[in-house]
């Protein structure tokens, strides 16, 4: 089980928006944005591994000789397991179905967020991926995501994930048959206002409010 930060709304909800940092932050980041999420139960999880500079990430990022980065894939699996382990108590305890839970990531915690749901699609119908990456090797062979959704959002002035990798993120999605959304934001490794307000638009036209 992770530790979180919880906000519910003044009026009964079944919808569950869980909030997935960045490496190097921690579950208070994104959880400044759960006043634009009023009709949402907003859960914003606190990554495992604690890094030595008092920030946190959901796995550990190192380089090889050629300065390239490379990650541990137990690490990004033990992950999952304790976000999906995580969600799946709270959403028991508070009676909530999966096609009610959308995830939303930034940066390393966007690369979750798409994994999750493209790896586990029985279990996560729903995501928003800023400033991060799409595993190609996450998408699950002839399955029908149709009835799957996916934002990304990325800066072409990214410097921490440059916007190649958001574009090849793009080109992933393009071989499923998942409903995606795709948007370019001329600043960089952040959730600047247009990304932020193109999100809250993608919200109310997959929830019916246009």
């Amino acid at each position: 089980m992770l530790n979180y930060l919880i906000e519910s709304p003044q009026t009964t909800t079944s919808q569950l928006l869980c909030l997935l940092h960045g490496y190097g932050s921690d579950e208070h980041d994104l959880f400044q944005l759960r006043s634009f999420f009023k009709d949402y139960i907003v859960l914003s999880l606190q990554a495992p591994l604690e890094l030595g500079f008092g920030g946190r990430a959901w796995f550990n990022l190192n380089f090889d000789q050629n300065g390239i980065r490379v990650v541990d894939d137990t690490e990004i699996e033990h992950a999952e397991r304790c976000v999906i382990e995580t969600l799946s108590q709270f959403t028991q305890t508070h009676n909530i179905d999966n096609q009610n839970i959308t995830l939303f990531g930034f940066s390393q915690g966007a690369m979750l967020a798409s994994q999750l749901l493209l790896k586990y699609p029985e279990q996560f119908m729903t995501a928003v991926a800023l400033s991060g990456y799409v595993d190609a090797n996450s998408v699950k062979q002839d399955y029908d995501y149709r009835l799957h959704r996916m934002f990304l959002g990325h800066g072409t002035q990214d410097e921490v994930v440059p916007i190649a990798l958001g574009r090849q993120s793009k080109a992933t999605l393009e071989t499923t048959s998942i409903d995606y959304e795709y948007n370019e934001y001329n600043y960089g490794h952040t959730i600047g206002e247009d990304g932020l307000n193109d999100v809250l638009a993608w919200f109310k036209k997959i929830n019916g409010n246009h």
